[in-house]
């Protein structure tokens, strides 16, 4: 028994419908084993008019089951003499069994008369209704409607609903719509009503009404026809694939049409141009093939062809007004220019507490002068200079506009190298907005990189320092993402500088502004920073366990933490590293707690404690000196000299022995070489090697 349902809308939102086709898959499959009918393969198709849910290989009838259900207990049932009780009778009675059917069974910490009903499976017509009525009221969108007074939301009013099983009608109602074996064709070009009763004759009746259902072979035409239409104009289709998902969700029945438009406009910069198509206009550019744009675009249209030509010049029209808007902001930026930007700053509020754009651009000199001086990288006045202009296009007639929001820092770029600016300053403004979600690019310049960590770190010591800190699963102001930008960017650059002394710059220059106590705000703002640190180090494949295990040695100079997990990874392999973590775990619990640094060996006894002693005087200042260069493999390859005598020692002496002196020579001798172990890592945490 094959299934098909469809639930016909108004349109819906382009960027709903994937999600909603993906909830319905899984909501259908689950509700079906639920329901113990068993199915073959589920699929779902959808387009802005309707969801559509296929599932195959019904089973005629639920699988049966046996159900045990539990009566009196024993002692009631049956009397002393083992005979059944009035009870037993009324229970095997009210069960449709004989007396002699009834058991015996334990349950909980008693008897009980039971009886095993075999319960059959009623036919899957009978239960389809119910399961699409729950299925479409499990499905959830960003923003729903209400519309009639069942109190069913939706994404847009639902128009029609057909449910066709095995050749049959399911009759249901979903809010004041009944159920049909009708389907609609496309709203323009297709009937109003169209019977169907398998699954083939409704995918080709939909088709021969002017409907691709299939979304996957939607999206398939219509790359292929836009590759068509750029070529017809001598050009190529930039490549767009969230554009081409979100046409693909626009349309029933696609045609692409090419048009074109004034070279003038070219002069602009490439992104304020394919800004005005794509996001105002669904309009994919075109490029020649060395990725220069042409004046020509391709738009999709949910049509079945375009003779009059109307579609091509209404398109050209609107999009001329666009781009002439966006020339117009051009050219009146530029003449206004990056200082008067800048000025404007000083009217913008950043964030209520803590004051203007401006206030924040003084900030970012100072920090991105103070990172310079910190990791060597860049040189200042570049530095500085990248810094004052970062946020001024945010002033810009451009960017102010809300169809060109999105170009923030890309027409700071643009206005930069049109002005005349460094390069590197140019591309600093663009990239210190990087990475602006997962995945997304890395900054590439040094001044760029110094910038973006600039940017970032101010903005969580502002917000951390007036009490906006995300909790739960709220993150407002997308700290958390932004945390994590900026782990990325010190992971990638292995950037070298004290995160403590950054936050107290920071901080600092915020002056009386902040709320909270220096040091409680730079405890929270390191401890944020760390749990985005541990996340990003295990995404990347390392193991969760070693990278918590090094955190516990600090986070301060993020470059020594990123060394010295490559040298615990390094050493993993080496026996003599496995037998030295085993080895220093009795020690940690042992010596847990005391940070004692007197070590009498006078009162050792053995040669096995003395034996240790002398290597560990041995190695303490070869492996400090190689700590100090930042030498972490050295400084681990140094420790392993202690495996083995540190194993002779566990296996010959007893640490806590009556003698107090003794014991406490022992446990400090120990907490010493602990303390070393303890600034690479806390090996404790380690679950093997």
């Amino acid at each position: 028994m094959d299934l098909v349902f469809e639930i016909g809308t108004e349109e819906i939102p382009p960027s709903y419908i994937r999600p909603a086709l993906e909830q319905m898959k899984k909501i259908a499959a689950s509700l079906l084993v639920e329901t113990r009918i068993s199915h073959g393969e589920i699929i779902t198709l959808g387009t802005p008019r309707r969801l559509v849910l296929i599932a195959r290989g019904l089973a005629e009838r639920q699988s049966d089951i046996t159900e045990k259900v539990f009566g009196p207990p024993a002692d009631v049932a049956f009397d002393s003499t083992g005979s059944p009780t009035q009870a037993a009778r009324g229970f095997a009675r009210s069960q449709g069994v004989k007396v002699e059917d009834l058991r015996v069974e334990q349950k909980g910490k008693g008897s009980y008369v039971c009886v095993e009903k075999k319960i059959k499976g009623r036919a899957t017509l009978n239960e389809l209704a119910d399961l699409l009525l729950k299925l479409t009221r499990a499905i959830s969108f960003p923003k729903s409607m209400h519309w009639e007074p069942s109190g069913l939301r939706f994404a847009r009013p639902i128009r029609w609903i057909a449910a066709v099983a095995d050749g049959r009608k399911v009759d249901l109602k979903i809010a004041d719509v009944k159920s049909s074996s009708y389907t609609r064709g496309h709203r323009f070009l297709g009937r109003s009503q169209v019977g169907f009763r398998s699954v083939a004759e409704y995918l080709n009746v939909l088709k021969s009404e002017f409907v691709i259902v299939d979304h996957e072979e939607r999206k398939a035409i219509i790359r292929q026809r836009i590759d068509e239409a750029a070529k017809s104009v001598g050009g190529y289709i930039v490549d767009d694939e969230a554009l081409l998902e979100r046409v693909t969700f626009m349309v029933e029945y696609p045609i692409a049409v090419a048009g074109s438009f004034s070279k003038r406009f070219l002069k602009m910069p490439r992104d304020v141009i394919v800004t005005a198509l794509r996001e105002h206009q669904d309009f994919f550019s075109v490029h020649d093939g060395a990725d220069n744009l042409i004046p020509h675009f391709v738009a999709v249209a949910d049509t079945d062809t375009d003779r009059s030509g109307k579609i091509k010049g209404g398109n050209e029209r609107v999009l001329k007004a666009r781009l002439e808007d966006a020339l117009f902001y051009w050219h009146q930026d530029l003449k206004d220019g990056l200082t008067t930007m800048v000025d404007r700053l000083r009217n913008v509020v950043w964030q209520e507490k803590l004051g203007s754009l401006m206030d924040k651009t003084n900030r970012l000199v100072e920090i991105s002068a103070w990172l310079c001086d910190a990791t060597g990288l860049s040189d200042v006045s570049r530095a500085r200079r990248a810094a004052l202009l970062s946020k001024a296009d945010l002033t810009s007639n451009m960017v102010r506009e809300k169809e060109f929001s999105g170009l923030q820092g890309t027409m700071g770029k643009e206005y930069a190298i049109a002005l005349g600016e460094d390069r590197e300053v140019a591309e600093a403004i663009f990239e210190h907005y990087l990475p602006r979600f997962a995945n997304d690019m890395l900054p590439k310049t040094e001044t760029g990189t110094l910038l973006a960590v600039a940017d970032k770190i101010d903005t969580l010591v502002g917000y951390f320092g007036v009490g906006l800190i995300p909790s739960g699963s709220e993150d407002p102001y997308g700290l958390r993402r932004l945390a994590t930008g900026l782990v990325r960017i010190i992971i990638d650059r292995r950037l070298s500088f004290s995160l403590d002394a950054l936050i107290t710059k920071a901080s600092g220059l915020f002056g009386d502004t902040l709320e909270v106590a220096e040091a409680d705000l730079k405890a929270t703002v390191i401890d944020f920073v760390r749990q985005r640190f541990c996340n990003v180090l295990v995404e990347a494949g390392n193991r969760q366990d070693m990278v918590e295990a090094v955190m516990d040695a600090g986070l301060d100079v993020p470059t020594s933490t990123l060394s010295r997990l490559d040298a615990v990874k390094e050493f993993q392999t080496d026996e003599r590293f496995s037998i030295l973590i085993t080895a220093f775990k009795r020690a940690y619990n042992i010596t847990r707690g005391n940070f004692s640094s007197e070590i009498d060996p006078s009162v050792f006894e053995t040669n096995h404690e003395q034996g240790l002693y002398e290597v560990f005087k041995s190695v303490k200042p070869r492996f400090e000196a190689h700590l100090g260069e930042g030498e972490f493999k050295q400084a681990l390859g140094v420790l392993l000299e202690l495996a083995e005598p540190i194993d002779r020692f566990f296996e010959n002496v007893m640490v806590m022995v009556d003698d107090e002196n003794l014991r406490h020579a022992r446990l400090n001798l120990l907490a010493n070489i602990t303390h070393l172990f303890l600034k690479i890592a806390n090996f404790s945490k380690l679950e093997s090697i």
